[in-house]
């Protein structure tokens, strides 16, 4: 990028989205530094300089949950960036990927998904219309409005055009997302799965060996070898990933975790576990105590556990409700 007036807010911009997962609040705080900044800017760019940093400052005000505020900074830069005479299509599928993640913290699906498919249409080359793929995959998998098939479909097309260096993120999710709607697919075809979960497990070998990110790993790692018929290799992942998240205090995931181990104590004809597991989801009931949906999808997996009439398919319907009702309950 040229060395221009522009050219340098928009690098501090960057550094600010770099920030916005990390540290929300640090990003919001910056982000108001640089829209003090946008009266600075040359006549002919003020507009693109306030509607960018007014994108950011809405994305960091998301992060932060002030949706509020969010909202008003993220409309207002669409007003501003229509305001225009020319609109460019990667700037306007840059503003629609942001609307599409605020739409869907604060429970709008409808208009999440609106977004995430213009965001498609807009792609002009395979790596921009991959990235747009996967933030659908994302919208779609958590409004729990797309099957296994679908999902499989739309992050294979993404994971075929993504760099894993260059689009680290969005091909992390991309892999993760055709590994899950593989193991999860009844229909599916397995040839592939072994060879996926190598690259994915090659790909996640570095993280912090108690962090989230190394649960999510045993967690997919777990369901993916359970798929596999690898069924001692599958509960130690499956339990690793749920003592790191009970340590962590993420309790929601521990209770998905725990109900993926009741499937797989299902499937492997172990009904003693099944009573054991449906034991020890009881404490975790205070986490959900005002997700009320969550709450009763929990509540219905552990009675019937308890009563012997758990099904492993009727335990997958308790937990894609649960989960689903959790994600959206829990913003």
């Amino acid at each position: 990028m040229r060395d221009t007036w522009i050219g340098r807010f928009r690098r501090l911009l960057d550094g600010i989205d770099g920030e916005i997962l990390g540290d929300p609040r640090f990003a919001v705080a910056m982000a108001e530094h640089a829209l003090r900044l946008t009266p600075t800017a040359p006549g002919r760019v003020s507009c693109e300089a306030t509607w960018r940093a007014l994108a950011v400052y809405g994305s960091a005000l998301r992060a932060a949950e002030r949706f509020s505020e969010a909202r008003a900074a993220l409309f207002t830069s669409w007003a501003t960036l229509h305001s225009g005479s020319r609109v460019a299509v990667e700037d306007e599928a840059d503003l629609c990927g942001r609307l599409a993640f605020f739409f869907r913290d604060v429970r709008e699906a409808e208009a999440a998904k609106a977004m995430t498919e213009r965001k498609v249409q807009l792609a002009t080359d395979s790596r921009t219309r991959a990235q747009a793929l996967v933030d659908q995959c994302l919208i779609l998998w958590e409004a729990g409005e797309a099957d296994w098939a679908s999902l499989r479909s739309l992050s294979s097309e993404a994971l075929g055009t993504l760099d894993p260096t260059l689009d680290f993120p969005f091909y992390r999710t991309a892999l993760q997302t055709v590994l899950v709607a593989t193991a999860e697919d009844p229909a599916a075809d397995l040839a592939g799965l072994p060879g996926l979960l190598e690259r994915f497990e090659d790909l996640e070998g570095g993280a912090d060996q108690r962090g989230a990110r190394s649960a999510n790993r045993d967690w997919v790692t777990g369901i993916v070898l359970r798929r596999l018929g690898d069924i001692h290799r599958s509960r130690l992942s499956l339990e690793r990933a749920r003592e790191t998240y009970l340590g962590l205090g993420s309790l929601i995931d521990a209770a998905t975790v725990t109900m993926d181990l009741a499937i797989l104590a299902l499937e492997s004809r172990d009904p003693d576990r099944v009573v054991e597991l449906a034991g020890e989801m009881f404490p975790l009931f205070g986490a959900v105590r005002y997700q009320r949906e969550a709450w009763a999808s929990l509540a219905l997996f552990c009675r019937a556990a308890l009563e012997g009439r758990l099904t492993a398919e009727a335990a997958r319907r308790y937990k894609a409700s649960f989960s689903r009702q959790a994600s959206r309950e829990d913003r």
